[in-house]
C-alpha cells in the first residue's frame, strides 16, 4: 500500500507541476497577446496617420491644381484652333524649339508676369534645373519672353513675361488684343 500512495503522491506532485507549467504558459501566451495587441494598435495608429497624412497632400495637390486652373484660366482666353496656331508659328519662326506644345503654353502664361515654380506647377513638370535649361531659356534666347529682373537672373524674386516680340506673335494670331 505504501508503494501505491507513494504513486499516488508522486503523480500528484507531477498533477501540481504541470498545473504551475500551465499557468506559466498561460501567463506568457497573455503577455504575447498584449504585446501583439499593443504591436497592432501601435501599427493601426501608424497606418491611419499616415493615411490621413496622405489624404491632407492629396487635398493640397487638389488645392494646387485648381489654383493652377484658377491661374491659367486668369490668363489664357484662347481656343484650340489658335493654340494650335501658335504651336505651327513658334516652330517656324523658332524651329529649334523642342515641344513646341509646351513652348507656346509658357508663352501664353507668361503674358502676366510667373514665377518659375508656379509655371512648373502648371505645366507638370518637376525637374527645375531641366525645364528652365530646355524650355524657358531658349524662349528667352528667341526673344519671346524675359526676366522681370534682368540684371539678376537668379534672383529668387525672379518671373518672368512675355516680351514685345511674343506679344506681337500673340497678337497676329489674335490670341491677345
Amino acid at each position: 500500500m505504501g508503494f501505491i500512495k507513494d504513486e499516488i503522491l508522486q503523480l500528484e506532485d507531477k498533477i501540481e507541476a504541470l498545473s504551475k507549467k500551465e499557468i506559466d504558459v498561460n501567463k506568457k501566451v497573455e503577455e504575447l497577446v498584449k504585446t501583439n495587441e499593443k504591436k497592432h494598435n501601435k501599427n493601426y495608429k501608424i497606418l491611419n496617420d499616415k493615411i490621413a497624412k496622405y489624404e491632407t497632400d492629396i487635398a493640397d495637390i487638389e488645392k494646387a491644381n485648381r489654383k493652377n486652373i484658377e491661374i491659367v484660366e486668369n490668363r489664357v482666353n484662347i481656343d484650340l484652333i489658335q493654340f494650335e496656331n501658335l504651336v505651327l508659328s513658334l516652330s517656324q519662326v523658332c524651329p529649334k524649339l523642342k515641344e513646341p506644345e509646351l513652348m507656346a503654353l509658357i508663352v501664353v502664361i507668361a503674358s502676366k508676369p510667373i514665377d518659375i515654380k508656379t509655371l512648373m506647377e502648371i505645366l507638370n513638370q518637376t525637374n527645375r534645373t531641366r525645364f528652365k535649361k530646355g524650355f524657358v531659356d531658349p524662349l528667352i534666347n528667341e526673344g519671346l519672353i524675359n526676366y522681370t529682373i534682368p540684371d539678376k537672373p537668379n534672383s529668387p524674386k525672379q518671373k518672368y513675361v512675355i516680351t514685345e516680340k511674343g506679344r506681337k506673335l500673340l497678337e497676329a494670331l489674335e490670341i491677345v488684343e
